[in-house]
């Protein structure tokens, strides 16, 4: 029988935090997806990745399976991989998860720092900025920023982590709305950040829930043509 801690003690020691470059390439794609770069429908072709990343097909093909994987992207049979294209029902299910999420935040009203305050403000502030210098594809990831920001008042990793998720799929739908986005949603935006500061979490339902029916309204609008 083997020592255990002979076995421990002779272990190489392995790096767990260095990613793969398949991995690396995957959050690249990911990165191009969540800005707008890379479009709904658009395809991922090995042989252009290859080419554009200098790296090897089967380097591609992994990144490309963890993209799929994360809901990313999808795969026909006998067809290039392509960013995915959601469903009117899909986007239905994305915001009203969202709404569910982003209705707990009531629970701060009333209470948050000044801290706090100043950097919803910021991201709003940028996200204006960018809308009035016709920036569209900016001011549209800081209105999801804005959001993102919000959620991080509940103050729960794990929720953190799956609203991310929820925003990656939400900066896919918005992609095919970016053209005639608009700083419309900033006003909203600043409804929002002023029923928590006076703590008016009721005030705060209620514009959020409008603001969710609305930005879905348009979403699915906007979807392409099947």
């Amino acid at each position: 029988m083997v020592n255990s801690s002979v076995a421990t003690a002779t272990r190489k020691p392995r790096d767990l935090g260095r990613q793969s470059a398949s991995e690396l390439l995957a959050t690249e794609l990911k990165n191009e997806i969540l800005d707008g770069s890379l479009r709904p429908g658009q395809s991922l072709r090995e042989v252009d990745l290859c080419e554009q990343f200098s790296v090897a097909r089967n380097t591609v093909r992994e990144a490309l399976r963890l993209l799929t994987r994360d809901g990313l992207a999808t795969h026909e049979v006998h067809h290039s991989v392509t960013v995915r294209v959601f469903s009117p029902s899909e986007v239905r299910d994305i915001f009203q998860i969202r709404a569910l999420i982003e209705e707990s935040v009531a629970r701060r009203a009333g209470a948050l720092t000044a801290e706090q305050i100043e950097r919803l403000e910021g991201v709003l502030s940028d996200s204006e900025h960018a809308f009035q210098r016709g920036d569209s594809k900016s001011g549209t990831n800081g209105n999801l920023a804005f959001h993102r920001e919000l959620v991080s008042l509940i103050g729960n990793r794990r929720i953190d982590s799956t609203f991310m998720q929820l925003l990656t799929e939400t900066r896919l739908i918005h992609a095919s709305m970016e053209e005639r986005a608009g700083g419309h949603w900033i006003e909203r935006n600043r409804e929002l950040l002023g029923n928590l500061v006076a703590g008016q979490d009721d005030a705060f339902r209620a514009n959020l829930a409008e603001y969710i029916d609305v930005a879905l309204k348009e979403a699915t609008e906007s979807l392409p043509l099947p």
